[in-house]
C-alpha cells in the first residue's frame, strides 16, 4: 500500500485528492476495481471553475474518464518491446492525444477493446474547456476508461501506417463504427 497523488477528470469535472495504491501501478489498480476512495479532496467544475473540497469520496469507474498516471510504473523486468502508436481520442468534454503501446502489428482500435476497461496512453495530452478558457493539461502517462470513449483514431503519421483504421465512434457495448467528416485536431 502506497499513498499517491491523484488527479481525475470526470464528465464534469477535474478531481484532485489523495488515495492508497494497492498494486504495483495506478493502472492495474484501476482495473481491478470499480470503486475507489479519495481523501482531501478537491472537485473544480468545468462549466464554472467552482470549488468544492471534502474530506473523502468515493469515486466509481463509471464517472472516472481518464486518471493522471502517479505512482511507481511496474516492475521494469516484466515490461516487453510493444509497437507505440499515436492516438487521439474523445471522452465527454476531453480530447486526448498520446501513445498506445500494443503487439507488433495490432490494428489499435482492437488492442483497446481487448484490454481491461481502463487503458494506458503515453506522452500524452488532454485538452479541454474549464470556465470558458481552454486548458491543456501534459502528462507522461494517462490511464483512460475505454467505456466512455466517444471517438478514437490514429492520429498524424500513424493514420499513413493503419490505412484501414478510420475515426470511430465507440459503442458502449464495445462495437466500433466509423465515422466521416470529424476533424478531431
Amino acid at each position: 500500500m502506497l499513498p499517491i497523488e491523484f488527479t481525475g477528470f470526470s464528465g464534469d469535472c477535474r478531481i484532485t485528492g489523495r488515495m492508497t495504491l494497492f498494486g504495483d501501478r495506478l493502472t492495474d489498480m484501476l482495473n481491478a476495481h470499480a470503486q475507489y476512495r479519495l481523501s482531501h479532496v478537491v472537485l473544480e467544475g468545468l462549466t464554472d471553475g467552482h470549488r468544492v473540497e471534502l474530506e473523502s469520496i468515493v469515486l466509481a469507474r463509471e464517472d472516472l474518464s481518464i486518471a493522471l498516471a502517479t505512482g511507481p510504473r511496474g516492475l521494469g523486468s516484466l515490461r516487453v518491446d510493444r509497437d507505440q502508436i499515436r492516438m487521439q481520442l474523445g471522452t465527454g468534454p476531453y480530447v486526448v492525444a498520446g501513445r498506445l503501446h500494443t503487439e507488433h502489428g495490432t490494428d489499435p482500435i482492437v488492442s483497446v477493446m481487448h484490454r481491461g476497461p481502463m487503458v494506458p496512453l503515453t506522452d500524452a495530452t488532454i485538452a479541454f474547456t474549464m470556465a470558458g478558457e481552454v486548458q491543456v493539461v501534459d502528462a507522461e502517462t494517462v490511464i483512460i476508461n475505454r467505456d466512455l470513449v466517444d471517438w478514437i483514431s490514429p492520429s498524424g503519421d500513424e493514420a499513413d501506417h493503419f490505412p484501414d483504421v478510420q475515426v470511430r465512434e465507440v459503442s458502449r457495448a464495445g462495437r466500433a463504427k466509423d465515422l466521416t467528416g470529424i476533424s478531431p485536431f
